[in-house]
């Protein structure tokens, strides 16, 4: 499923930038789906990553033809005045969001961790980021263009008003490969992850 990005599609040997906005540039497994997008050719224009600090990551991102800005959002959109579509990446990024959403620039979100209404104050404080509140998060969660989730369950505790689920290492299983499977139903099968833990390899 991929109409989160339906969007790019539309213009892939079209003008414009395209931002990519990590929350760093660690080596993750966040980054590395950021980089999977990009590796695809979902645009064969300028794309820019910008990330307020430097990481092992960057030179991966170079090698795929991506300019590095590292610093400020704002300095960023300054300097190039036609950026058309950003990519933002993890919750960290929702002040993110909220920035190129209320400047007119629409954005997909992807949302990576599985954090509950009490959890997300909790969560913040421990990284102390002052950019981050819940209301932050809230706030995103409503303007973002296409706010992204790895399964169903993902969504329907984010409620984002635009949302989509795009389904990340849940491949198609054929029961008949595993006996134990043959008595599960969709509705009876449920895999129970603990709150707070990374919500990539969720089915629906």
């Amino acid at each position: 499923k991929v109409c989160a990005f339906a969007y790019t599609a539309a213009m892939v040997h079209n003008y414009g930038t395209v931002l990519v906005c990590p929350q760093n540039l660690a080596v993750s497994g966040a980054n590395q789906v950021l980089h999977n997008i990009v590796a695809g050719n979902f645009y064969r224009g300028n794309i820019v990553l910008v990330c307020p600090a430097g990481g092992p990551f960057a030179p991966k991102f170079q090698e795929l033809g991506v300019s590095v800005r590292i610093g400020r959002l704002e300095d960023v959109l300054l300097a190039i005045r036609d950026v058309r579509f950003a990519i933002c990446n993890t919750i960290m990024t929702a002040h993110v969001v909220n920035i190129l959403s209320g400047r007119g620039i629409p954005c997909a979100w992807i949302l990576h961790e599985w954090w509950t209404k009490e959890m997300i104050p909790e969560e913040l404080d421990k990284r102390n980021d002052k950019n981050l509140t819940a209301d932050t998060v809230s706030r995103a969660l409503k303007c973002c263009a296409a706010t992204v989730s790895v399964c169903r369950r993902q969504q329907e505790l984010y409620g984002p008003t635009h949302g989509e689920v795009i389904y990340v290492a849940t491949p198609d299983v054929d029961p008949s490969r595993f006996p134990l499977l043959q008595s599960v139903t969709p509705t009876t099968l449920h895999v129970a992850t603990p709150p707070g833990a990374a919500a990539r390899r969720r089915g629906p």
